[in-house]
């Protein structure tokens, strides 16, 4: 047998041997990967039967993690989310008593979690956040994957975020001094408990934070809001530039355009005012993104569905159209 042969044999014995090695790690590895486990128990036993309209309920929450127990207290839980709080298997918000460190998340009362059940792959939302947090964008949500039982009954995966709400670990800003504030923006829906704003040129936006605010406090809002309309529609480069971040939008348009979100001009888009200037974010509610939508629904769908294209750009002046439309 030539040198040359003998060689060859070598290395594929080396390879074949090589890669057994690595299946064998792989496998070892799949099989003892451990996510945190959450076990979540209502009071009353309702936990299976919650609807979004029943609001939150008194509960118990225990959360392991590699088997270890990192929180085991009183909560209260509710049914959370809009269309998805139809689905079968249902997002939900629960909040602590007081503020507390969930799995190294940052302190805080209100936790998400989201069942993501429009989305088969149950990672869009969190590929999302994770190019979100590369791009920079302030404020972006913490999250973990994690497993979920309900009164006593497994519910499979879920993302245990933060929500979009104030707070030192969450959006940094100074509600208590009126001076800073929080918006989503809403087109249509309506959400009890929530205050909402029109701007000068149409935009509807519901008031996250503060929570509650008074008459003056909406003022204000209002008031910002129409002045920094003003200083956008001017065209002024520098006047734009000390009035928004720069910055924070250009990533954030990035971020959606990648993403091809459905959601984006409709719903769940928030912006935040801190010391003067305007931000966009923080990014939420990617499910129905990256192609993951029904393209037959609606023209804003076969726009979200086309890989091409600016879509985020052409959404914006196909719904201007139509409110000047429904103006004239």
């Amino acid at each position: 047998m030539s040198m040359r042969k003998i060689i060859s044999l070598f290395l594929c014995a080396v390879c074949i041997v090589t890669l057994a090695a690595v299946s064998r790690t792989t496998t070892l590895a799949a099989e003892t990967a451990e996510v945190p486990k959450l076990y979540i128990t209502t009071d009353n036993g309702s936990g299976l039967s919650l609807q979004k309209e029943d609001g939150y309920t008194d509960a118990h929450i225990k959360v392991t993690d590699n088997g270890e127990s990192v929180a085991d207290e009183s909560v209260v839980v509710k049914v959370r989310g809009n269309s998805t709080a139809m689905a079968r298997k249902k997002s939900f918000t629960f909040k602590f008593s007081k503020k507390r460190d969930l799995l190294g998340m940052g302190k805080g009362k209100k936790w998400a979690l989201l069942a993501n059940p429009f989305d088969p792959t149950l990672l869009r939302n969190y590929v999302m956040f994770d190019f979100a947090d590369e791009l920079g964008l302030e404020y972006t949500s913490r999250q973990k994957i994690v497993e979920l039982w309900l009164d006593g009954s497994f519910r499979g995966c879920y993302t245990l975020m933060e929500p979009v709400q104030d707070g030192k670990d969450r959006v940094d800003i100074d509600v208590e001094g009126n001076k800073d504030f929080l918006l989503e923006y809403e087109r249509l829906r309506t959400d009890e408990g929530t205050s909402y704003i029109t701007s000068k040129g149409g935009l509807r936006f519901g008031v996250s934070a503060p929570d509650e605010p008074d008459d003056e406090q909406l003022e204000y809002i209002t008031n910002t809001v129409n002045r920094l309309t003003d200083v956008m529609a001017s065209g002024d480069r520098e006047a734009i530039e000390n009035a928004i971040d720069v910055p924070s939008f250009a990533k954030f348009y990035v971020l959606n355009e990648f993403a091809k979100t459905n959601d984006f001009n409709f719903s769940s888009v928030f912006f935040y005012y801190k010391d003067g200037k305007l931000y966009a974010g923080p990014p939420w509610d990617y499910d129905l993104s990256m192609g993951n939508v029904n393209k037959d629904f609606s023209s804003n769908s076969a726009s979200a569905f086309k890989t091409d294209g600016l879509q985020i750009l052409l959404l914006e002046l196909r719904l201007r159209l139509q409110d000047r439309r429904a103006a004239d």
